[in-house]
């Protein structure tokens, strides 16, 4: 019953966003579909979280200074899940510092480690703008690591350590929305 609810309201704050406040409607899918796919995991309701999240995500993606960090994304993903396929598993966890070959794998793991736990600090507190201005710090050394490393490297260790390093990527913009599911 209580869930039925909160499906209700969800669906119902969807139409506002999108009629009143002209919030695009893949933004709306990707937040909100992801919230109803996790609703058991939720301690509470919370939607004035959601709304932030969803303004947040609508106003990222319609600022140009943002796209190189988005492509950058996208290519992290694209790789991500045409491996993952194939090797019908999903990369997660921590990549092994000593498997990095490259000064670019160990430098864009220094980054992420740098920001990762302000990152998760400001989601939790639904301060997004903070938590994706230090994506920049990020986004030179990706592009570097995509420039010089061979992701689908012959050695297998090498080749997984970097597509776990890729999923850290790609966990961080999930925790606003899965930017693949996003057109444009």
């Amino acid at each position: 019953m209580i869930e039925e609810i909160v499906r209700f309201i969800v669906e119902r704050l969807k139409i506002y966003l999108k009629e009143q406040e002209q919030v695009r409607q893949d933004v709306l899918n990707v937040v909100m579909n992801a919230y109803l796919e996790s609703l058991e995991s939720h301690k509470s309701v919370d939607i004035l979280y959601l709304i932030k999240k969803i303004k947040f995500l609508d106003n990222f993606l319609s600022n140009d200074d943002h796209k190189k960090l988005i492509e950058l994304y996208k290519r992290s993903t694209n790789i991500l899940a045409i491996e993952e396929k194939k090797d019908n598993k999903k990369y997660r966890g921590r990549p092994s510092v000593l498997g990095f070959k490259s000064k670019y794998e160990r430098l864009l793991y220094r980054r992420i480690k740098q920001i990762s736990k302000d990152f998760y600090k400001f989601i939790n507190k639904a301060e997004f703008e903070k938590a994706f201005a230090l994506l920049a710090v990020i986004e030179a050394p990706l592009d570097h690591f995509f420039e010089h490393v061979v992701v689908n490297d012959v050695d297998n260790y090498a080749r997984e350590n970097r597509l776990i390093l890729l999923a850290m990527i790609r966990d961080f913009f999930n925790e606003i929305g899965d930017l693949s599911k996003i057109c444009g």
